[in-house]
């Protein structure tokens, strides 16, 4: 790899050092800040209404992934023009979906019995609608911040966007933080989010705007035929977060239908707490998957293989680094954080940390398909993997109890170890094989050629 390359990888993984600690900043500060000033009652039914909108997160369907991808790509390769229709068609479609889901969000709003299916007490009807209503454009505005990333990453200034997306994200904290400890309630605080997050995407428009001034908003350059060309990379990138909401939430219903209540809480604060480990591949797939990206742009197929075994090997021997202090210090974290109050279950907690490293293999190594947007496969294996781990979860909790669901998210992630990394490697290898073919062809030929030519005189 060259200087250029390993320079912004750098910055790339120095900016995205910050998402690990804004939101243990964020987990850790916002318990005892919301308890204090609202109660437990106020707070618990502020985390269920706050819960509602979060699904909307999905509501552009994949497009704004794919679209940073295909950008980069386009980019790379020199055709700006093709990245504007990108730019361009992505955002009215995921504008257009934001305004029916926002219409249809307002109308459930307003006409179904939330209060009554969430046990809503301390909050009147009115109060209530206007919180949802408030994190609705909140989540929905969001979309449009996620589309300005995609700018800034198609032309490698992805530090700078992700470092700006963490201060963001920070400020708003700060804010909700500070109008709590002035007496505010739910629906100011939802309206404090609200403006943060407007404010935040000004100055991401700006500063896109500044950076590249060929990224503008239109209908000019709209274009059916690249949606169109995006569907299949979307309903990939869709399948990810299904299969992860299957493999976090599914799992705690299952638990919780089989162990109780108590299971549900030994088996969710241990796989938070080994999640940790997860979150420096996370941040070493987001610093290289835009350099991916570019290399498949530029055809440099060298560089693609080489950025790959870096990616798995630093994720890998970051997440066991993080994972060994976990195997050793666990149990006592555990401790510390839950106050005593939650059991520690060794066999459980160690199958949960081999599913991380697992699973630390597995999405670094799906750097090359994710960020050339050939995952589709990849995204529906995932999705019926964690569907599968579900029923193997089943039967193995009737042996093992909470360990034996540890033992199914650990079978599901060994299994898309394998399967991801024969796929990518196949990728990498597949443009040799291509090549080598083209010019066997193309000697035999010349052969040819000369034989016939021969043959003429």
């Amino acid at each position: 790899m060259n200087k250029d390359v390993q320079s912004r990888l750098l910055r790339g993984l120095s900016a995205n050092a910050m998402l690990p600690l804004v939101t243990a900043i964020i987990q850790l500060c916002s318990v005892p800040v919301f308890l204090k000033y609202w109660g437990v009652t106020l707070y618990g039914e502020w985390l269920v209404l706050s819960a509602v909108p979060a699904y909307l997160t999905m509501c552009d369907l994949g497009f704004c992934n794919g679209s940073a991808n295909e950008m980069t790509i386009q980019v790379a390769s020199g055709d700006k023009d093709r990245a504007l229709e990108t730019f361009q068609s992505t955002w009215l479609m995921i504008t257009a979906l934001s305004f029916m889901l926002g219409l249809i969000s307002f109308l459930l709003i307003e006409f179904l019995p939330i209060t009554h299916w969430f046990h809503i007490g301390s909050l009147s009807r009115k109060e209530m609608g206007w919180v949802l209503i408030l994190l609705t454009v909140y989540v929905l505005l969001d979309q449009q911040m996620q589309l300005l990333a995609a700018g800034f990453r198609c032309e490698m200034h992805y530090a700078f966007s992700s470092i700006l997306f963490n201060v963001i994200r920070l400020a708003e904290f700060l804010a909700v933080c500070a109008v709590v400890m002035h007496g505010a309630g739910p629906v100011q605080a939802a309206f404090t989010l609200l403006v943060s997050r407007s404010i935040g995407a000004v100055v991401l428009r700006l500063a896109l705007r500044s950076r590249s001034p060929w990224l503008v908003y239109g209908w000019r350059h709209f274009r059916i035929d690249v949606l169109k060309a995006m569907l299949a990379p979307a309903f990939g990138f869709l399948c990810m977060p299904l299969g992860h909401a299957v493999s976090l939430q599914g799992m705690l219903m299952v638990i919780g239908a089989l162990c109780g209540p108590a299971g549900v809480v030994i088996f969710s604060t241990s796989r938070t707490l080994t999640r940790w480990g997860f979150q420096m591949t996370n941040m070493i797939f987001l610093s290289f998957s835009p350099e991916m990206s570019r290399a498949w742009g530029i055809r440099d197929r060298s560089l693609a293989r080489k950025l790959h075994a870096k990616c798995v090997a630093a994720a890998v021997g970051v997440t066991s680094v993080v994972l060994l202090a976990l195997a050793i210090f666990g149990k006592w974290a555990l401790a510390v954080w839950t106050q005593d109050k939650v059991e520690f279950v060794a066999p459980m907690f160690m199958a949960l940390l081999l599913s991380v490293l697992a699973s630390s293999v597995w999405y670094s190594s799906a750097v090359v398909p994710m960020a050339s947007n050939r995952h589709q496969k990849l995204g529906i294996v995932y999705l019926s993997l964690m569907l599968l781990s579900l029923v193997l979860a089943f039967a193995l909790i009737s042996i093992w109890e909470v360990t034996g669901a540890a033992c199914a998210v650990l079978v599901g992630d060994c299994v898309m170890a394998v399967y991801v990394l024969y796929t990518s490697t196949q990728q990498l290898r597949e443009d040799r094989w291509a090549k080598a073919l083209r010019t066997r062809r193309s000697s035999v030929r010349s052969i040819m050629n000369a034989l016939i030519g021969e043959g003429e005189y």
